[in-house]
């Protein structure tokens, strides 16, 4: 890894520190957002049964385990969306919103080209993956509860962008974004 991807990668994880440190009252926007996501979604749909079972694993206090499907269930939008499915986590973000050939580029700010935040947003997906995926998936790590509310907050963050902010690059244009 460049030292200059590991200064965004770390420059994520700060940003989402100050956004935690914002948010004082995050639990009950965690239980606003779940009820909100559920008045949205399909009852039977595989989504909406995920996020059900994300949160009663926060509520059961497996903090970890909520923050790996969390994760999972962010990365497999990415697939579904891209539809790339022979990669996962890092492999997955390069693939899929690669700065210089992305396959979804984010749309969110489209008007202000010179905010760049497709890249901001790439690299936090990249620490994402890094700092909260990868960890709670193969290890088994200790989280406090408001830890585990961040995580969870900033993964529903990413997933609401890819969602409604991620669009398909046009095959004519991949290549030619930022070069």
């Amino acid at each position: 890894m460049s030292s200059e991807a590991g200064f965004w990668i770390g420059a994520g994880v700060v940003a989402i520190m100050l956004l935690a440190a914002a948010n004082q009252d995050s639990g009950k926007q965690i239980e606003k957002n779940t009820e909100h996501a559920a008045k949205k979604a399909d009852p039977a749909s595989p989504e909406q049964l995920e996020a059900e079972r994300i949160t009663k694993l926060f509520e059961g206090d497996h903090y970890a385990e909520s923050i790996s499907a969390g994760s999972k269930l962010l990365f497999d939008l990415i697939r579904r969306k891209s539809g790339v499915s022979d990669k996962d986590t890092m492999a997955l973000i390069d693939c899929v919103f690669s700065p210089k050939k992305p396959i979804l580029r984010f749309t969110r700010h489209d008007t202000h080209d010179h905010l760049n935040t497709h890249d901001g947003y790439y690299f936090l997906l990249k620490g994402v993956s890094a700092a909260f995926r990868n960890p709670a998936s193969h290890a088994s790590i200790q989280m406090t509860e408001g830890e585990a509310r961040i995580q969870l907050q900033m993964i529903g963050y990413l997933y609401e962008l890819v969602d409604h902010h991620a669009a398909r690059v046009p095959s004519e244009y991949v290549g030619a974004v930022n070069g």
